[in-house]
């Protein structure tokens, strides 16, 4: 039997960087950014098991054939960061989109690039896109938490903006940003300026490649650069905690591990905002 679980939910906006907090709930201004060191086969503090990847990806079937070789593109990049140390993404497909207002029924065991041309009310309609993931924390030898992630989707808001993969005037570049969201997707914080991670883009700007910044963070996420003190996205900053009295389906729930996700299950969001800040707030 699934035990209820707690589930958090958190909202990054790509922005400044300052950290805001706020929301229904409350919540402290604090710091951003933590660090820690640990032993070389340490990882970072959201991440895929290896026992989960390499993950299938589906690409909305809305998105068009040279869209989808971009979106490909885009995520080998984050593979062949690691020199051959992880594989992320051997699989991949294309399948009908799908348009929810119920984030939550997102949580169905596929995971997808979905172009929503009817944005979430949930959402800020200031998002360009947004990465969806649900985790599991967890608790390692030396004692320090983490996310174990087990899903997570991208969501590019087409009702609001525009995009393209041409530098057509006044759009946003699309592999651009499914190159920055992928990282989140892998468990990536925001990083600093200039950075494929950095905290903002604006309409035009193509960034394609990843940085020796951006290379590093990945490896160091996974535990292959000897140590491990990239403060990752489920754990920067103060995150808040809401017992929602209702039980969400595991999508492996009778299987035979589903014995294995015994940790609390958490929910969360990163948005990239065309406004320019970044405020981390809680609802």
């Amino acid at each position: 039997m699934l035990q209820k679980f707690l589930l958090m939910a958190s909202f990054i906006i790509l922005t400044s960087c300052n950290a805001l907090m706020g929301g229904s709930s409350g919540g402290e201004r604090t710091s951003n950014t933590s660090s820690g060191s640990s032993s070389a086969s340490s990882k970072g503090n959201s991440h895929w098991p290896d026992n989960r990847l390499p993950l299938t990806i589906t690409y909305s079937d809305d998105f068009s054939n040279s869209d989808h070789s971009y979106f490909s593109s885009m995520l080998g990049k984050w593979e062949t960061a690691t020199n051959g140390g992880k594989d992320f993404f051997t699989s991949t497909t294309t399948g009908p989109n799908v348009e929810r207002q119920n984030l939550e029924d997102y949580y169905d065991g596929e995971m997808g690039i979905y172009r929503l041309t009817d944005w979430p009310s949930s959402l800020s309609s200031d998002a360009l896109a947004v990465t969806q993931y649900f985790g599991v924390t967890r608790i390692d030898s030396s004692g320090r938490s983490y996310i174990e992630l087990e899903h997570a989707d991208i969501f590019i808001n087409e009702e609001n903006w525009n995009f393209s993969t041409n530098g057509s005037n006044g759009t946003y570049d699309l592999p651009s940003i499914i190159l920055h969201e992928t990282g989140h997707l892998l468990g990536l914080d925001h990083s600093s300026s200039n950075t494929v991670m950095g905290p903002t883009i604006s309409a035009g700007t193509i960034q394609r490649s990843l940085t020796a910044t951006d290379e590093y963070n990945i490896q160091n996420n996974y535990g292959l650069t000897g140590s491990s003190s990239f403060s990752s996205m489920a754990i920067s900053g103060t995150m808040d905690a809401q017992l929602l009295g209702t039980e969400l389906a595991h999508p492996n729930e009778g299987s035979e591990d589903t014995g294995s996700y015994d940790g609390k299950l958490v929910r969360g969001f990163i948005l990239l905002s065309a406004s320019g800040e970044c405020q981390h707030y809680l609802l």
